[in-house]
């Protein structure tokens, strides 16, 4: 298994077969050098632009060879937010892991700042704070998460645990209810 690491602002390109293997009026294959040619002149213009002048490259490589494949490709750029929120989450799950729940807590809320709609961080949030014994704190973020995953066992089981901690049994049977109901 080889690994890249990828950085805020770089690509990444995927592209069937038929992109590279199509060939010319005499058999000779597109390939791989001009297809990274072709991105290479082009990779300070768009994505739609990179994507075009391959297709215009391929095109006129063939010059009028028949269509024999499929021609698809997709072009990802990461973006710079995405990166610094990685970046922050991977931090924070770090500090949670070293039991730095404070840490922990505040490279979770900087995230959360960043990128408020992925709700899997409001469960890491609210682990971190009912490890910190702020167990209100951690009932606001594990009832945002369930809102949005309401059949997540680990999310239920904590949320049993926060709600023990502030003695509401009510909600604690609900929840063993639906933890109950999953099995």
């Amino acid at each position: 298994l080889n690994e890249i690491e990828i950085q805020k602002g770089d690509f990444i390109y995927l592209y069937t077969d038929g992109v590279i293997e199509h060939k010319n009026m005499h058999g000779e294959e597109f390939g791989m050098g001009r297809f990274l040619e072709t991105l290479s002149i082009t990779k300070m213009k768009s994505i739609q632009e990179q994507i075009d002048s391959v297709i215009a490259a391929l095109r006129n490589f063939m010059d009028g060879a028949p269509i024999k494949d499929d021609i698809s490709m997709f072009v990802f750029e990461l973006d710079p937010s995405w990166a610094k929120f990685a970046e922050g989450y991977n931090e924070g799950l770090r500090s949670l892991r070293d039991k730095n729940f404070i840490g922990a807590v505040d490279k979770f809320k900087e995230s959360l700042l960043m990128i408020p709609s992925f709700f899997g961080l409001h469960y890491q949030t609210a682990l971190s704070y009912f490890y910190i014994k702020d167990f209100n704190v951690a009932k606001e973020n594990i009832d945002k998460f369930l809102n949005h995953k309401p059949k997540d066992t680990r999310g239920l089981k904590l949320a049993i645990k926060i709600y023990e901690a502030l003695k509401l049994e009510k909600e604690v049977i609900q929840f063993t209810k639906r933890l109950n109901e999953k099995h």
